[in-house]
């Protein structure tokens, strides 16, 4: 089996490199169900699903953050479905997290593209291993995040922008093309503005102005047509959400709202999830190369850097940086390689790449089975079968956002705290929407406020336990403070 695929691979490299890829992006598609962080759901998904129940519509008084361009593919997704009767929220996730993993493909061949262009095909394909077996790009490729869905936009925008034309209509052609693709990405995510901006600054840097000018061209119309013709439509405002979202994230108590951490944090994020100590190796190499691959580097570095300087501290936010660090890294490797006496170093670094595969494996094996927030969704889920129950209550100190897209319906969640007396609690409860479950986050909970609900709701029969993921579990060891390990207990309130 080793033989033939190793036979495989040098007779037609690149397409088992695509066939990896995809094969690993489909399990994740299928497996990894769930959602990653709360934005990929309820910035995208379940705003699209409250636009179809016709819910927060966006107006002149309603001004959303988020721009309508991804959400509104979601929207116009999720009425498809309606009409085809796919109606359960499971199966058009999956259909979903499919589309996202077909699209994430471009990031791989796209990356090979580059790299090759840069150096030669044999560093070509390692970028394409990198790409293809990364953990975090084959297991949050099938996620909503637009730090995520922005990059195969942007990679296919870079190798459009540097590929070889024999005259100035071609120039031209692949620059109109880039410029619609850069402001995908920026529309996508606003923040790969420091990105395309710097990559800009090269292509005039290097002369190229019949292929810049195009690009401008192209990319502001693309710009005037799907955000800002729609906003003036929508809002009576061009760019609104645009404009929004910048002065929110430009306010300091809105800043002191999220994770904050020093400029430096970034380097440790990248530091494990490269996996150290290839994660040195790997860093080194992609800064070596700032140079010869400057049309990469360059502009990831300022990408880089406009984050650190940022206050605001999340770790996926420098995930469209990721593709292009083992994309130089890559190069930077085989090209040493090439060069490189058989000796102490060459099998140093070689042992170093051995952890840097067995550790991503280890990783890849987790990730692209997991199902996250897995308690939350099942929760929502468990309704789905149950029409007629438009109510329940969760029992929790701490109660995060609740998806109730996976309940097929709004759900009116009646959250019951330590604090709140049992009074007060029962006055909120709508009497013509009475609800039939309680349910308790942990088992602390359980024990802790059993004994008081039992005097408001007696009877009460355990249905259903759902316990976190694997995932969910690791992240939660690794930063409790973050990531609750929430295992749900369902109860159904008899009125026996």
């Amino acid at each position: 089996m080793f033989s033939y695929i190793k036979k495989f691979y040098a007779e037609k490299p690149v397409l088992l490199i695509m066939l990896i890829a995809l094969t690993l992006r489909l399990i994740a598609a299928i497996f990894a169900k769930g959602y990653g962080m709360s934005d990929d759901h309820f910035c995208v998904i379940q705003t699209a699903q409250n636009w179809l129940w016709g819910i927060d519509l966006p107006s002149k008084i309603n001004v959303s953050l988020r721009n309508i361009f991804y959400i509104g593919l979601h929207f116009e997704l999720f009425k498809f479905f309606g009409i085809c009767s796919i109606i359960n929220p499971q199966t058009q996730m999956l259909i979903v997290r499919m589309i996202h993993a077909l699209i994430a493909m471009a990031t791989v061949w796209y990356g090979m593209k580059i790299v090759t262009h840069i150096y030669n095909e044999k560093a070509g394909h390692f970028a394409g291993l990198l790409l293809a077996f990364s953990w975090v790009l084959a297991s949050l490729s099938v996620r909503n995040l637009i730090e995520m869905v922005c990059v195969p936009p942007l990679i296919a925008g870079i190798w459009y922008s540097i590929m070889p034309a024999k005259s100035n209509p071609e120039k031209i052609r692949l620059g109109l093309l880039s410029g619609i693709l850069f402001a995908a990405a920026f529309i996508i995510r606003y923040q790969t503005a420091s990105f395309i901006g710097v990559f800009f600054l090269l292509l005039l840097l290097n002369k190229d102005f019949v292929r810049s000018i195009a690009i401008c061209i192209s990319g502001i119309l693309a710009l005037i047509l799907v955000l800002g013709i729609p906003e003036y439509l929508i809002y009576g405002k061009p760019f609104v959400s645009l404009i929004g979202y910048s002065v929110y994230n430009s306010d300091k108590n809105s800043i002191a709202s999220y994770p904050c951490g020093p400029w430096y944090s970034y380097f440790g994020t990248l530091s494990w999830v490269l996996i150290p100590p290839a994660s040195i190796a790997i860093l080194a190499f992609f800064f070596k190369e700032w140079k010869k691959a400057a049309y990469i580097v360059l502009p990831t570095i300022a990408f880089l850097a406009f984050h650190s300087i940022y206050p605001n501290k999340q770790e996926r936010f420098i995930i469209p940086a990721l593709p292009f660090i083992l994309m130089a890294a890559a190069g930077a490797w085989i090209t040493l390689k090439e060069k490189m006496q058989p000796g102490f170093l060459r099998k140093s670094i070689s042992i170093i790449w051995v952890i840097f595969w067995i550790g991503n494996s280890l990783f890849l094996a987790v990730s692209i089975f997991s199902y996250s927030k897995k308690s939350r969704v099942e929760i929502m889920s468990f309704f789905y079968d149950k029409p007629a129950e438009k109510s329940c209550i969760i029992v929790s100190d701490d109660l995060p956002p609740m998806p109730d897209y996976y309940a097929g319906r709004p759900m009116a969640i009646y959250n019951y705290t330590s604090a709140e007396s049992d009074s007060a609690f029962v006055k909120t409860i709508d009497q013509q929407n009475k609800p039939l479950h309680i349910i308790y986050f942990s088992d602390e909970s359980r024990k802790e406020m059993m004994p008081r609900t039992s005097k408001l709701f007696p009877n009460q029969i355990l249905e259903k336990m759902i316990t976190p993921s694997l995932m969910d579990y690791l992240f939660w060891a690794v930063n409790p403070s973050h990531n609750q390990n929430y295992t749900a207990y369902i109860y159904k309130i008899s009125s026996k």
